[in-house]
């Protein structure tokens, strides 16, 4: 099954998608959110411009939505990843999360770390139509506008991501 295909059979809503890359990355990482938070510092190029990063990602439900979409659709293509994924959708859509905005965009922003630094330049995402659908597309991480450039320009491609990213 495709990762589009699972998203449009279980049509999960922006917040199950943004917990369930929380979900995700704890289970695969095992980072609490103080550890991330740690490792994005230290990776920033600013941490001004990080902390500016997060509170716009805090307000941008959308772009939140969408970074959580490439980072889970990345890890999809991991061996051994879809069960994981697949737990951690499946859950956020059970459960009743409480939205803490500033821990959904700090998991947004480490998903797109993780990209960066794995030194992805143009990966194969999903994007939600606005009829509610998914489509899988190719997005190209070079020279983004916008917020996301903002995200982006924090790391160095290719820089050191936690061993368990790869």
């Amino acid at each position: 099954m495709e990762f589009e295909q699972l998203l449009t059979s279980l049509r999960p809503s922006d917040q199950a998608i943004e917990q369930a890359a929380r979900y995700y990355l704890d289970a695969r990482l095992e980072l609490e959110p103080d550890a991330m938070m740690q490792q994005l510092e230290e990776a920033a190029s600013s941490r001004a411009a990080m902390h500016e990063a997060l509170q716009a990602l805090e307000e941008q439900t959308s772009l939140r939505r969408d970074i959580c979409l490439a980072a889970l659709c990345d890890a999809w293509q991991l061996e051994g990843e879809r069960e994981r994924i697949v737990a951690a959708l499946k859950g956020a859509q059970a459960k009743l999360p409480v939205i803490e905005t500033a821990i959904l965009a700090m998991v947004a922003m480490y998903g797109m770390y993780l990209l960066i630094t794995k030194g992805v330049k143009k990966a194969i995402t999903v994007v939600r139509r606005p009829d509610g659908s998914y489509q899988k597309t190719e997005v190209e991480f070079v020279g983004p506008v916008g917020p996301l450039a903002t995200v982006a320009g924090l790391f160095k491609r290719g820089s050191n991501p936690p061993k368990d990213s790869q």
